[in-house]
């Protein structure tokens, strides 16, 4: 279940489970991330900066996630350090015609994952739901209720491919059905080779008006 505040604006609270939910506070530019899980409690601070981009996380093991926006808003590079050397990493984003090419992870210890991406030619319409690099690897641009990590892709992604340090790949193909008013209403994403694939799907809770 998800709840909003007054203005429907701001998502700020999920419940998984009566023993698992997540909750959001924002004050000013800092966001508060609060999740219980049965008696473990974990808390987690963002500092916002323009257009409501988060430019970092911290939590008080002294882990942080950093960042970096170009000119167009998109999310270009994180960089993530912590107290456990061998968790960090530095990740880059790479953009072409407003979709995302790919990214490519820099572990501590010198290993190397990559995603690469391919679009489908139905654009990622605003104000509805974004499917933005949010696949099995990734969750979405649009969270919160706000694009907390920047200017999604323009397209919906139709495939995402991850190569490891030991240079296996991992795919996923995604196809997508939409209502008469172009809403995405059922995504379904398709691992390869085989695999069982995840169908979701979707309502919309709007009035569509013609002009």
């Amino acid at each position: 279940t998800f709840e909003y505040d007054f203005d429907l604006r701001m998502l700020t609270r999920i419940s998984y489970t009566p023993d698992h939910c997540v909750t959001f506070t924002l004050a000013h530019d800092t966001l508060f991330r609060r999740e219980r899980t049965g008696e473990e409690v974990q808390e987690t601070t963002g500092i916002l900066g323009d257009h409501y981009r988060l430019e970092k996380w911290e939590n008080a093991a002294g882990d942080e996630w950093r960042y970096t926006y170009d000119s167009d808003g998109h999310l270009t590079k994180l960089d993530r350090s912590c107290a456990n050397q061998a968790d960090c990493y530095s990740q880059t984003y790479t953009w072409a015609d407003g979709n995302l090419l790919s990214i490519l992870r820099q572990r501590a210890n010198g290993e190397q994952v990559s995603w690469t991406y391919s679009y489908d030619p139905a654009e990622n319409v605003e104000g509805i739901f974004y499917f933005a690099v949010d696949g099995p690897e990734h969750i979405g641009f649009s969270v919160y209720g706000w694009n907390l990590y920047g200017r999604p892709p323009r397209n919906l992604v139709a495939s995402e491919v991850r190569t490891d340090p030991d240079q296996s790949t991992h795919r996923w193909d995604l196809s997508y059905t939409f209502s008469a008013e172009g809403y995405v209403n059922k995504r379904t994403l398709a691992p390869s080779p085989g695999g069982q694939a995840i169908v979701q799907k979707f309502d919309y809770d709007c009035e569509y008006v013609e002009e």
